[in-house]
Order: structure tokens, then C-alpha cells, then sequence
């Protein structure tokens, strides 16, 4: 008789027959003790604030997530993508250099200041 049919272990376990007694082990990639073996996570939650739960596991969840010369930040477990100091751009497509600021060209003024003297009148022209 097989003490491991029906299996004694909980879900996530794998039983051997040793010397005819049931003994139980998690499954690789599985946490706890049987019958108690589970998922690393389930939710979110149950990770550090920057990893997410993916397939069961806690990781980084940038990969992928934002645009081209993008950055990743995660906050609560979600990735945020911005777009670093000097680029512009949608963060989640893609960011690109600023083009640089271009100073208003000022209309050159010859009455200003004026080169006349006091209670004179300066014309252009």
C-alpha cells in the first residue's frame, strides 16, 4: 500500500514513500511547511513595496513597463515611468532630449535708452 495515495501533504506538496511512511516536502519555488506550502505571493501585497507579485513571485515589475530612454521608479509596487531631467517625451513610449530653450531674438530699439539729451524727443529713423 502506497502511504502517499491519497496524498497527506496539501496542495503545493510532493509526497515520498520512505520506509513506507508518508514524507512530505514543498514543491520547488513553494514557501512553508506542508500541508501549508503556498506561492511566494498571491497579491502584492504580500511583497516589499517596490517588487510586484508576478506569476506568484515578487519582482521588479519596471522591465518592459516604460518607454524608451524612460525611468523606472516603483511606488507601492507599481511601476512610474518619467522621463529624466533635460528629456521630454511620453514615458511610456519614448523620451528624447529637450530641444534647448531659444531666447526671444528683442527687436533692437535705437530710442532705448535714448541717446538724446534731456527734454529732447529720440525718432527712429
Amino acid at each position: 500500500i502506497n502511504p502517499c495515495v491519497p496524498s497527506p501533504c496539501g496542495p503545493y506538496s510532493q509526497c515520498r514513500d520512505i520506509g513506507g511512511s508518508p514524507s512530505c516536502s514543498c514543491l520547488p519555488e513553494y514557501t512553508g511547511t506542508p500541508p501549508n506550502c503556498r506561492p511566494e505571493c498571491i497579491i502584492s501585497a504580500e511583497c516589499a513595496s517596490n517588487l510586484a507579485c508576478m506569476r506568484e513571485k515578487c519582482r521588479d515589475p519596471c522591465p518592459g513597463s516604460c518607454g524608451a530612454g524612460a525611468q523606472c521608479n516603483v511606488i507601492n509596487h507599481t511601476p512610474i515611468c518619467t522621463c529624466p531631467e533635460g528629456y521630454t517625451g511620453d514615458p511610456f513610449t519614448s523620451c528624447f532630449p529637450k530641444p534647448p530653450d531659444v531666447e526671444p531674438v528683442q527687436a533692437s530699439d535705437p530710442c532705448n535708452p535714448s541717446p538724446c539729451g534731456p527734454n529732447a524727443q529720440c525718432a527712429d529713423g
